[in-house]
């Protein structure tokens, strides 16, 4: 989570910047990073206020990584045969 933190620091200047963009206290995103989680309800915004710089997929693996990534392209296929 200490990459993300970076790329975050990186991207909004301050973790404290992006938690005013997102309309949260401080002390919330930096739980968040502790916590390793980043509530899914923020993830579209912070995709959005990066230009798509950062993404879901980047923000929380464990939700949208590689497994997502094939059951999307399943979900596809399925609904191209329909």
């Amino acid at each position: 989570m200490e990459e993300i933190k970076r790329l975050l620091q990186i991207e909004f200047g301050t973790l404290g910047e992006l938690s005013k963009l997102l309309g949260v206290r401080n002390t919330a995103v930096y739980n968040w990073l502790s916590r390793e989680q980043i509530p899914i309800r923020h993830l579209k915004k912070i995709s959005v206020l990066s230009e798509g710089r950062i993404t879901k997929e980047m923000l929380r693996p464990d939700l949208f990584g590689e497994w997502y990534g094939i059951l999307a392209k399943i979900k596809r296929s399925k609904m191209a045969k329909t």
